[in-house]
């Protein structure tokens, strides 16, 4: 899985085995290592959730967590879309835009 980070964006990129696991109720995370203490470590995952909204974000102890509901990516894969995409209010700051999306014909 790939990560881009832009003012107020995050995309993921995620190959179709990857999208796979996550159908089987698996996690799919990496890790950046920015040096060799684990405080120079970025994490992020992706998970399903039981939710309120079809897709959430946090942020807690350097990792990213982006989580969405089991209808949302249930809509994703049946219906052979790319991905994902939602728009967040996350305070003053505006909104978050998170895009959650397959390379199809991408298996790894």
């Amino acid at each position: 899985m790939k990560i881009q980070i832009d003012v107020n964006s995050v995309r993921l990129i995620l190959t179709e085995a990857e999208l796979a696991r996550l159908e089987s109720g698996g996690e799919v995370a990496e890790i950046i290592h920015f040096g060799p203490e684990l405080q120079g470590n970025l994490r992020y995952s992706l998970v399903i959730a039981e939710q309120p909204v079809p897709v959430a974000v946090g942020f807690l102890n350097s990792a990213i967590t982006i989580s969405i509901t089991t209808e949302q990516l249930s809509a994703w894969s049946e219906d052979g879309q790319v991905g994902v995409y939602a728009k967040l209010d996350v305070g003053p700051t505006g909104p978050l835009e998170v895009a959650i999306e397959v390379e199809r014909g991408q298996r790894d």
